[in-house]
């Protein structure tokens, strides 16, 4: 095997850490605290807090980053001084969010989240319509009086917005199925889908955790004791998780690039975008949650003139689950604690207090969907080049990269 053409740039790489917003904004002992109490509405709006994030050398990592970008301006290599200095600039949007969140400065987060991951797009949320309109008409179907004040309260908020019948994304509501595949067979799917992939050296490991996640240093996959997935669902985790976040690590091990392994600069958007349009090739339902995060992202921002706080947002998800649920068994406390995490998730890394502020990574799954559904129906030959590596499909610079590297739309690389 050859020498990659960054390997000494990509150890600088390595050796700096892990600058990845998400690694350091877990909910502190003092938030959970609150929990109960904000459901309960006994108080309005939590106060948000991250340990994790207060001791991070940031300073030590805005020096590492300037003296890899030293390296890069010395490198004679074409793609090396295409690629480098991209993620450069993507790592110091993270460094300036992760100070934001140290200082408590949410005018600084929003601007760091915008610069890294984007901002809600009204055109899309449009097109988003008809598929909340659809769940709205199913669980209505079940004729269900409980539901009335959920439809009424959802109906009132998508009516803020005109609807994009013509270019709508995923019009059906496809209701999932109910969730009763437990940790145990989750754990056999996985290391049966690490075989059918012709993956070794992964492993599955349990965790005490509320979500599925890959450690692509330990060649495992976590999940959590407590999770429970439809059989459908579970369908569409293999392809998410396995089949392309694993498979695109493992594949981008024989590219002369070795940056390819880790993630080009603003990859994200290319990298849960595929998983979304591999999902829903085996499970439709599974593109329920992206349009459920875009659409919550996109009224925080107030694209329909009036942005939300936290509690909004809380109270939008609390309606939104109650419909989703039509027909199965559930309690208030389930409805509650279904909001929390997705309020949580959604104003992770803010101070919990402000209107209009949220972390906008979860806006990557629909648009690289989008992107990903666009690319292969336009250029087919792009498709087959989707899990090289770990790049954004629909970024010029990207694509400008593999063409020079002469990786072909088959994945081989001359």
């Amino acid at each position: 095997m050859r020498t990659p053409i960054d390997a000494e740039l990509f150890s600088a790489y390595q050796e700096i850490g892990t600058i990845e917003p998400i690694a350091y904004l877990a909910a502190s002992p003092e938030t959970l605290q609150q929990k109960e109490l904000f459901c309960t509405g006994d108080i309005e709006l939590p106060v948000l807090t991250y340990p994790k994030a207060q001791d991070l050398p940031l300073a030590r990592w805005r020096e590492q980053l300037q003296r890899l970008d030293a390296m890069v301006q010395d490198h004679d290599h074409p793609v090396v001084q295409l690629a480098y200095p991209q993620l450069i600039e993507e790592k110091l949007l993270h460094i300036d969010l992760l100070e934001a969140v140290q200082n408590g400065d949410d005018v600084g987060f929003k601007l760091a989240t915008e610069g890294a991951y984007g901002t809600p797009d009204l055109a899309i949320a449009r097109r988003l319509v008809p598929h909340i309109r659809s769940l709205i008409g199913w669980a209505a179907e079940q004729n269900l009086e409980e539901l009335l004040p959920s439809i009424d309260y959802i109906s009132t908020v998508i009516g803020r917005l005109d609807a994009d019948e013509e270019t709508a994304v995923a019009p059906a509501y496809f209701p999932d199925d109910p969730a009763d595949v437990d940790a145990d067979a989750i754990e056999e799917r996985f290391q049966e889908a690490f075989d059918s992939y012709g993956i070794s050296g992964w492993t599955v490991r349990r965790t005490d955790t509320d979500f599925i996640a890959i450690n692509h240093e330990a060649k495992a996959i976590q999940v959590p004791n407590s999770r429970k997935v439809s059989k459908g669902y579970l369908e569409a985790l293999v392809v998410h998780e396995i089949g392309v976040h694993v498979r695109r690590r493992v594949f981008a091990q024989v590219a002369s690039l070795q940056l390819l392994q880790a993630g080009l600069g603003y990859y994200i958007r290319g990298e849960e975008g595929l998983c979304k349009f591999e999902e829903h090739k085996v499970y439709p339902a599974a593109l329920n949650k992206s349009v459920e995060n875009y659409f919550g992202i996109a009224m925080v921002y107030g694209l329909d003139g009036k942005p939300w706080d936290m509690r909004q947002a809380f109270t939008f998800y609390w309606h939104y689950h109650r419909l989703t649920l039509a027909g199965q068994d559930y309690t208030e406390a389930d409805l509650d604690d279904y909001a929390w995490k997705r309020v949580y998730r959604l104003f992770r890394g803010t101070t919990g207090g402000a209107r209009g502020v949220c972390l906008t990574k979860d806006l990557s799954y629909l648009r690289g969907y989008l992107a990903a559904t666009t690319l292969a129906e336009r250029y087919p030959l792009e498709e087959q080049r989707f899990l090289v590596g770990k790049y954004d499909p629909a970024n010029e610079v990207h694509r400008r990269i593999l063409d020079m590297l002469s990786i072909t739309h088959d994945g081989r690389t001359q």
